[in-house]
């Protein structure tokens, strides 16, 4: 399991709100200055702590550079978009 995991579920086991930080600073880190819209970075949020809380880690997600809508399979995570996919990562 991925670092990253393991904090969001230390996080997620100590504190509540978090999470939120957590899943900014990860986009952040991935896609530097871009802006999402607070739906989509909520429910990456909810996401997260739906995985969480149903025991569905690690998540896959793999991104692609528009935020038109997203599609949850699980425990697959894809957000779609118009373009190919840029990165994928496992969370």
């Amino acid at each position: 399991m991925d670092r990253f995991v393991y904090s969001l579920i230390e996080l997620h086991n100590e504190k509540d709100g978090e999470i939120k930080n957590l899943v900014r600073n990860k986009l952040f880190s991935v896609f530097g200055n871009k802006e999402f819209s607070e739906d989509f970075t909520n429910a990456l949020i909810d996401m997260a702590e739906y995985a969480i809380e149903h025991d569905r880690l690690p998540l896959v997600i793999s991104v692609r550079k528009s935020d038109q809508y997203i599609k949850f399979n699980e425990p697959l995570l894809t957000i779609y978009g118009e373009e190919g996919i840029d990165k994928k990562y496992v969370w």
